[in-house]
């Protein structure tokens, strides 16, 4: 009777010690993910954008014979760009 008790208690310790060992493989496993900050989102998206406008449509409209447009556009984007 008493190898019994025993028994059954030592595996409810092993099932929980099993627990505690996948919550901590979980947790350290949400650890490793990888997080995009607001910071990174605006440079991935921001930096292309301000290439596009500041440099390229500029050059396009000068091309078209909008100089004006050309070089406002090239002294906004560009100075935000920089």
């Amino acid at each position: 009777m008493n190898t019994f008790f025993r028994q059954k208690l030592t595996n409810k310790t092993i099932d929980l010690l099993e627990k505690v060992e996948d919550k901590k493989a979980r947790e350290e496993e949400e650890e490793d993910c990888l997080v995009v900050d607001a910071p990174t989102v605006y440079a991935i998206i921001g930096l292309p954008t301000l290439i596009i406008l500041g440099i390229i449509l500029p050059i396009l409209a000068i091309r078209e014979g909008e100089y004006l447009w050309g070089i406002i556009g090239i002294i906004m984007f560009g100075g935000m760009g920089g």
